[in-house]
């Protein structure tokens, strides 16, 4: 296959902030418990993606949430002359 589409599996608000609070347990995070007008596929997000064709194909795996989210953090810190955290 020329192209795959691939995703991880369905992460909510409060797991991402878990991840978040890891590595940074002081970090000011405020976020509403209001509905995403982007949720559910009504909205167009692909929720249903599958990464079985790529894994199958040639190994591929989807990195874990905290790995992802120690990336953004660091990504984030040098941007701003900081040194990246360790994980």
């Amino acid at each position: 296959h020329p192209v795959y589409n691939v995703g991880g599996p369905a992460t909510t608000i409060e797991e991402a902030v878990e991840a978040v609070r890891k590595y940074l347990p002081d970090a000011k995070i405020e976020y509403s418990n209001e509905p995403s007008p982007f949720a559910g596929k009504e909205a167009g997000l692909p929720w249903l993606v599958s990464s079985a064709r790529a894994k199958e194909d040639f190994g591929f795996a989807c990195m874990p949430l905290e790995e992802a989210i120690l990336i953004h953090i660091n990504d984030a810190r040098l941007e701003a002359g900081m040194e990246p955290l360790n994980g």
